[in-house]
């Protein structure tokens, strides 16, 4: 049998056992010979897993990965001869049944946080598939302490807001917006003046009677007269409508020779 310093630093041994007599095979009685001595261990308890943890495997760190674990007990002569991964796995089974242990996480998620920590709870599978981890007791007590405050928190949220509803605002519909009505107006139109009577009656009746007709509206009405007299205007016809303008207070009147 080969034995190492602990610290799987110093130089391999044999060691002789001589196997007795009997009727059993050879690989029979060295298997019964080593379970008798310990060197082959069918069987572990949790109390011993966790001894060599804190001995030698995790001192200074939070977990450690169950898969690099495993390889540990197969590479290094100073840790317990485990028959195979099955019973490292049935140590920590039962090891999670307890709080005095260890913890178990499927993985470590981006934020350092356990993803599925199991730790007093037993039940469900155990994986050595790189992420898994073996996770120290305080600092597995730790997270759930925390996720069991911050649940906490969140159900006293729920039922403040179960028994104060918020109240919901009443939102007052306004109308639209009329948009801006126009102030102003203007137009001009030119007449013949063999229609000027019949046309002006139109303008008063289609136009000017619907502007005058609106509260307040101040309006004026000019009419423009522009005549080319080829000939020259005689001088009675110049006289008589130079008198009518001012009779109908023309603000501007006059004839051009040119």
């Amino acid at each position: 049998v080969p034995t190492q310093e602990q610290d799987g630093r110093g130089p391999v041994t044999w060691e002789a056992s001589r196997l007795g007599g009997g009727d059993e095979s050879f690989v029979l009685k060295a298997s019964k010979k080593l379970r008798q001595a310990e060197q082959l261990i069918t069987q572990w308890s949790p109390t011993l897993l966790k001894m060599h943890l804190d001995r030698l495997l995790w001192k200074d760190v939070p977990h450690l990965d169950l898969k690099k674990l495993w390889e540990y007990f197969v590479i290094y002569l100073y840790l317990p001869r485990l028959k195979n991964v099955d019973v490292l796995i049935g140590a920590i089974r039962e090891g999670l049944e307890s709080r005095e242990f260890f913890g178990y996480a499927a993985s470590v998620g981006p934020d350092g946080r356990y993803q599925g920590l199991r730790f007093g709870s037993g039940g469900g599978p155990i994986h050595l598939d790189g992420l898994s981890v073996l996770v120290k007791p305080d600092v597995a007590a730790r997270q759930l302490e925390e996720e069991a405050r911050k649940a906490e928190e969140v159900r006293e949220e729920v039922k403040e807001l179960e028994t104060n509803p918020p109240k919901t605002r009443e939102v007052t519909q306004r109308p639209p917006k009329e948009p801006a009505r126009p102030r102003r107006f203007h137009g001009s139109v030119t007449v013949g003046p063999t229609r000027l009577a019949r046309d002006a009656g139109l303008i008063a009746q289609e136009v000017v009677q619907h502007l005058a007709g609106l509260v307040g509206a101040d309006l004026e009405v000019t009419i423009e007269i522009h005549a080319k007299i080829p000939d020259g205007a005689p001088e009675h016809v110049v006289r008589t409508v130079t008198e009518n303008c001012r009779t109908l207070r023309f603000k501007t009147h006059g004839f051009e020779s040119e």
